[in-house]
């Protein structure tokens, strides 16, 4: 939840402590409340999608663990590497995607549609009444593309505010831009 306006005392972009008569943050040049608009509109999605990327990496590392012992069980001769390695990977860039969210938004909230979107069209080859057969899974796959798409309208929408911003207000933006070039310099 974030702070009412009268609160806030740092900046939502980078950290930065903001006195109450200050508008726009010393450290970035951000505009403190286009960034409270822009974070109430961010806020609420992209902690669903954390969320739901954190719990798919959960399952990605147990889904794999489940696999070698079932190939174990059956007295096959299997590599652990092998076998889970690719869940591994998948929950690391689950993960990563997680720790990213809150940065950037809309990048990664469309990289995991992308992700979602391409493991569910293997699938979807692989064995399609298996894929949207009744049950469990398919709820959850739901689930996640209504999260994922909320995330995505989110971070759109996010992008648009800036965006208008920027046109509403380009001293705004001409300051920002002056910060990060001083910023560079140093």
């Amino acid at each position: 939840m974030l702070p009412p306006k009268e609160l806030n005392t740092t900046c939502q972009r980078c950290g930065a402590a903001v006195a109450l008569e200050q508008r726009y943050c010393a450290g970035c040049g951000a505009d403190r409340e286009l960034e409270l608009a822009v974070a109430g509109q961010l806020h609420p999605a992209m902690s669903i999608l954390q969320r739901w990327l954190g719990a798919l990496a959960v399952i990605e590392i147990v889904n794999s663990g489940m696999d070698y012992l079932y190939l174990r069980m059956w007295g096959s001769p299997v590599d652990p590497v092998a076998v889970m390695a690719p869940g591994f990977i998948q929950a690391g860039w689950l993960v990563l995607l997680c720790l990213v969210a809150r940065v950037l938004p809309l990048g990664a909230s469309l990289v995991a549609l992308g992700m979602f979107a391409a493991r569910l069209g293997a699938a979807i080859m692989a064995d399609p009444v298996d894929v949207f057969s009744p049950g469990p899974v398919l709820i959850l796959r739901i689930l996640f593309l209504i999260v994922l798409i909320g995330a995505v309208h989110a971070g759109w929408r996010a992008r648009g505010l800036r965006q208008m911003a920027g046109d509403a207000f380009p001293s705004a933006v001409a300051r920002i831009i002056r910060v990060a070039a001083a910023a560079k310099d140093r």
